[in-house]
């Protein structure tokens, strides 16, 4: 059993509570299995109707519109940010297992530490990182490729993108970037390598970033954005946009709060330009890079306060 796991689904977002589903609920059958190994037959994958796990049934809507995107676009993009972070995981000290499940129909998508005792001499305990997806998150409406790079960017980040960190434990920093950061680090490392390493031209991973943040900001204010009074229909902000900037100053760094949607953009917006104007020290460190405080490199006011 581990020693000291910890399970807070630190990434996106996930609808049901956790506490309502069992241990055997959450443990994957295909979990520590890299995409490249996987090798069920589509039909298998696409059976989304119903899911059961022992005598517990939920059920996936059919009137929903699905995403369009296929388990075999989902592993490959999964596996190609993989063969670029699997490394920087390991030497940071842990290993690296995707939990994932295409058949799960919840909106789910995180990432734990597993931490377990070790019988090596020199290595007193396993630490293992593992990213969370499901495939009612993938397929639901709203999703797109871009999205999920997004997505899983931002999940790497939480165990790459370096301070600030969540605090879990009291006042002592825990081993997550918080959410902030971990915007920031997918749009100002992770998104620029993955589009660098396809090819593309800088101005290009400039807006294939930006178009990516813009998508999961829509993924989540579709979802998850309480944007309309249920008793009157109106609409009580704004949809988060390019050209506007988020106007809250919080008084200190947000650790645990989701900053708001629109605060995510600038987060975008502000990263890429980063990204742009690091363009020419591809070698330069992964955590120097997402805490760099230059005029352009600097995140957004609404979620970070410079100590």
């Amino acid at each position: 059993m581990p020693r000291a796991a910890r399970s807070v689904v630190t990434g996106i977002l996930l609808v049901f509570a956790i506490t309502m589903m069992t241990a055997s609920m959450l443990q994957n059958v295909s979990a520590s299995v890299l995409p490249s190994k996987v090798s069920t037959p589509p039909s298998k994958y696409l059976s989304n109707t119903a899911t059961a796990h022992a005598s517990t049934v939920i059920e996936y809507r059919e009137d929903r519109a699905p995403s369009g995107i296929t388990v075999h676009e989902a592993v490959a993009v999964m596996g190609e940010i993989a063969a670029l972070y699997q490394p920087e995981v390991l030497k940071n000290g842990a290993l690296f297992a995707w939990d994932f499940d295409w058949v799960k129909p919840w909106l789910g998508a995180g990432s734990r530490l597993d931490v377990v005792d070790s019988k090596d001499a020199v290595q007193s305990e396993l630490r293992t990182f593992a990213i969370m997806l499901w495939g009612g998150f993938i397929r639901s409406d709203a999703m797109t490729i871009r999205a999920l790079e997004f997505t899983l960017c931002h999940e790497f980040g939480h165990f790459l993108g370096g301070d600030p960190h969540q605090v879990f434990s009291g006042n002592i920093d825990d081993w997550s970037s918080s959410e902030g950061q971990s915007d920031w680090w997918a749009a100002s490392v992770c998104l620029p390598r993955l589009y660098r390493a396809r090819g593309l031209s800088e101005v290009a991973v400039r807006d294939r970033i930006l178009a990516a943040g813009l998508d999961f900001v829509r993924f989540v204010e579709f979802h998850f954005d309480d944007a309309v009074d249920p008793a009157t229909g109106e609409r009580l902000h704004e949809p988060a946009a390019l050209e506007r900037s988020a106007l809250e100053t919080p008084p200190e760094t947000l650790k645990l709060a989701y900053p708001s949607t629109q605060c995510r953009l600038d987060t975008v917006r502000q990263g890429s330009d980063c990204a742009l104007e690091m363009a020419g020290g591809a070698a330069i460190d992964q955590t120097e890079a997402s805490s760099q405080t230059t005029q352009t490199c600097s995140r957004p006011r609404c979620w970070f306060v410079q100590p």
